[in-house]
């Protein structure tokens, strides 16, 4: 019994390592360099009674990923999903969210000062002020072609740094495949993606950036591409 066990726990190591062995080790690094997980005060209220009632209420909770887009000093700009901003509310109930820290992978702690949203696409900057200098930030691909090996980086729900090995299914053609909530996303296929990967960037094996990982249907992944990133990036600074 136990010498199963051993092996099915030996199995469970040994296949992430082959799969990270496809993802060149600079490019590991530079994902790790500029990533980072977020955190929020989040408050759920009962909204089924006549009167809304609070349910309950988490503090500094992770929620999704991130990557530094641009740095100066102690300050930096953070590329997120603009969704894992935003509050919610649904039938019964209603989620207030208000983003906090940004945690980076060396440790250091940000506090959110800011919050811009771009109206058309699931993308948000957020504006961090940290501990310490951070001088590496992301560079966005230029190029994207189908079936190009990609991978994912982050800490999704807050629980270990971790990478997923991804394939971009179509190239740079976009989709919607639920509008008008999800629109213009490009299909990539990730089979170890998490829902607290949101926000986080889509890598090429050169360590560029893709795209922003957005959302997940049932047999495939979404994400904002490099191209509207960039475009809304020049539109920031023409503004």
């Amino acid at each position: 019994m136990l010498k199963s066990i051993m092996a099915g726990l030996l199995a469970i190591v040994l296949l992430p390592s082959t799969a990270l062995a496809t993802v060149p080790h600079k490019a590991i690094t530079q994902a790790e360099n500029v990533s980072v997980f977020i955190t929020a005060d989040s408050r759920v209220i009962d909204m089924t009674g006549d009167e809304p009632t609070e349910e309950s209420e988490e503090l500094d909770r992770p929620i999704c990923s991130g990557s530094i887009l641009a740095s100066d000093g102690t300050d930096e700009v953070i590329l997120t999903a603009k969704h894992c901003t935003e509050s919610t509310v649904e039938s019964f109930s209603s989620k207030m969210l208000m983003l906090r820290d940004v945690h980076f992978f060396d440790g250091d702690v940000g506090h959110v000062k800011a919050i811009y949203k771009d109206q058309e696409l699931d993308v948000a900057l957020l504006l961090v002020h940290s501990m310490r200098k951070h001088k590496d930030h992301i560079q966005l691909a230029n190029h994207l072609g189908i079936g190009e090996p990609l991978f994912v980086y982050g800490m999704p729900h807050g629980f270990f740094w971790s990478l997923s090995t991804a394939t971009a299914m179509n190239g740079n053609v976009e989709f919607s495949p639920d509008p008008p909530v999800f629109k213009n996303f490009l299909q990539i296929e990730c089979m170890s993606c998490y829902g607290g990967n949101s926000g986080g960037a889509v890598f090429n094996m050169k360590g560029q950036v893709v795209g922003v990982f957005s959302a997940r249907g049932p047999n495939s992944f979404w994400m904002t591409s490099y191209s509207r990133i960039n475009r809304m990036i020049n539109q920031l600074m023409t503004k």
